[in-house]
């Protein structure tokens, strides 16, 4: 069921997102290396099917994670690529919390491990973030919601290291919205 922001980020709680790349040229060489990062994570599966996660917002609306991240709608998905079944300690989780960003939005900051099990101390979000307002909550193809990865998971040529920097490079979509319709912010 697809729902619009409210001014409460606990209105996302269950929400199951997909996460589509931006455009493999539209921001350069961030942009390409998303689109191919995001192939070889997904087993080439992205092309024709989003990967996806579910919402969970904390009761207190202070933190939250991303919870049930599958590839295909069906394989648990694992920050260690499609061959690694994302299951128990392997399984992709993506714990933030949630930060006042001003004028009704609310902003995700990534904030610890990326394996649920906490087995690899390498892999974290730290600092990866979004803002989540009534004109950025994935609920329609107009509203999507920007994701941009500044942690070390991700690789220099996409956090900003290199290129890339204040440059988004994923789209997140609530579940049945369809892709998004890119426009000018």
């Amino acid at each position: 069921m697809v729902k619009t922001f409210d001014g409460d980020i606990r209105n996302l709680n269950g929400v199951t997102f997909e996460m589509h790349p931006a455009g493999c040229c539209e921001f350069g060489c961030s942009s390409c290396c998303a689109n191919a990062m995001m192939i070889g994570m997904t087993g080439g599966s992205i092309i024709c099917c989003k990967p996806q996660f579910t919402m969970q917002i904390d009761a207190d609306g202070k933190s939250g994670k991303g919870i049930d991240a599958k590839l295909c709608g069906c394989w648990p998905m694992s920050p260690l690529g499609a061959c690694c079944p994302g299951v128990g300690p392997l399984a992709f989780v993506s714990p933030f919390k949630i930060e006042d960003a001003g004028g009704g939005a609310t902003k995700w900051v990534g904030n610890g491990q990326i394996c649920a099990g906490g087995c690899c101390p390498c892999m974290v979000n730290t600092g990866d973030y979004g803002i989540n307002n009534d004109k950025q909550d994935g609920s329609a193809p107009d509203k999507y919601h920007d994701m941009f990865p500044v942690s070390p998971f991700w690789p220099p040529c996409m956090n900003g290291m290199c290129c890339g920097k204040g440059k988004p490079a994923f789209r997140m979509m609530q579940k049945g919205v369809g892709p998004p319709k890119v426009m000018e912010r």
